[in-house]
């Protein structure tokens, strides 16, 4: 039976009990689209490589099992919990699961239900609005974003057995153009900048490792993560650069407000530097990485078919841009920015 109580934490463990008894059927989905076990209802959201279920009691649960029960990739995800919930756990505005219980066998995640939506979604929908006071709310969302994310890379400690991070953009990128079977002008130029520019990828900083604006998510004025299971030690600038390439990517997308998102930059940028100060040199390798396996990944797609957040990206515009920030950093193509 249900704890029947008010506290969050009582029902998670109690959640964790039913799941632990029923985590054969789970993971499978042998239980159906929609069933009850006691006095919890779960409905199956998707099946791959993780099977999710969104779960109701009294309290709305995210559910996600480990379908090959991956006890490090588990680890990355109690890491990554314990972490970013001390660090910012108490903020008023960090709108992050404010209870999530791991386990490493059977290997699962519960995590209470976040409100909000994706920050890439808000992007791609509030940057054509006409109105100030939407883009006054997408600046305040990247700034807020800044924030977090500074004290987080500022604050966090990493256990002495700590993961590292699972990506790797420099390890990829050599992957990438080692697959290469085209070459063009950018393929030129993004191998002749990967020998004079690569660095390592590993460090000793927290990160959370996937820092994509839709594991971002907004809900008023408050910013959530979710996806913990990259988090790990690594360079911090692997998560800044993020960001900061999707803010410079949607300048290839067809009649994109630029000033809108250059807007956004900067309050990204200006958030995160008063709180954690970076170099703007180490910056630009990490994006140029960034954008480089991103033109490399899309290479074969048509002149409208390549897409950002949804919305089509001109290839000639990213080309053009992918150059650009390789040979003279990212304030060659965003006219105001300060680094």
């Amino acid at each position: 039976m249900s704890p029947g109580t008010a506290d969050a934490g009582d029902e998670a463990d109690w959640l964790c009990r039913l799941i632990e008894a029923n985590a054969d059927a789970l993971t499978a989905a042998r239980l159906g689209q929609a069933f009850g076990l006691g006095d919890a209802t779960f409905r199956l959201h998707a099946i791959d490589r993780n099977t999710i279920y969104r779960v109701s009691a009294r309290f709305n649960w995210f559910l996600k099992l480990q379908r090959a029960g991956d006890v490090q990739l588990m680890n990355r995800e109690r890491l990554g919990a314990d972490t970013i919930g001390h660090e910012l756990g108490s903020r008023h505005d960090y709108g992050g699961a404010r209870v999530i219980r791991v386990s490493t066998a059977p290997a699962f995640v519960l995590a209470a239900t976040i409100s909000g939506k994706p920050l890439n979604r808000a992007l791609a929908i509030e940057s054509w609005l006409p109105s100030s006071e939407a883009g006054a709310r997408l600046e305040e969302s990247f700034a807020t974003l800044g924030s977090l994310l500074a004290t987080l890379h500022a604050n966090a400690r990493l256990p002495p057995n700590a993961p590292e991070a699972t990506k790797r953009p420099f390890a990829t990128l050599r992957t990438r153009l080692d697959r290469v079977t085209s070459r063009d002008a950018v393929v030129d130029a993004i191998a002749a900048w990967y020998d004079a520019h690569r660095q390592p990828d590993q460090g000793g900083a927290f990160i959370h490792g996937n820092m994509r604006l839709d594991n971002v998510l907004r809900d008023g004025a408050r910013i959530g993560f979710v996806d913990f299971e990259h988090c790990g030690s690594g360079q911090f600038y692997q998560d800044l650069a993020r960001p900061v390439t999707h803010l410079l990517q949607v300048r290839a997308v067809i009649a994109f407000p630029q000033g809108r998102a250059t807007r956004c930059l900067n309050a990204y940028l200006r958030e995160y530097r008063a709180i954690h100060p970076y170099d703007p040199q180490q910056l630009n390798r990490f994006v140029g990485a960034r954008l480089s396996r991103y033109y490399l990944e899309t290479q074969k797609g048509g002149v409208l078919s390549t897409r950002i957040g949804g919305l089509p990206v001109a290839r000639p515009k990213l080309s053009r841009m992918t150059i650009a920030v390789l040979q003279s950093g990212i304030e060659s193509v965003v006219p105001g920015l300060s680094l």
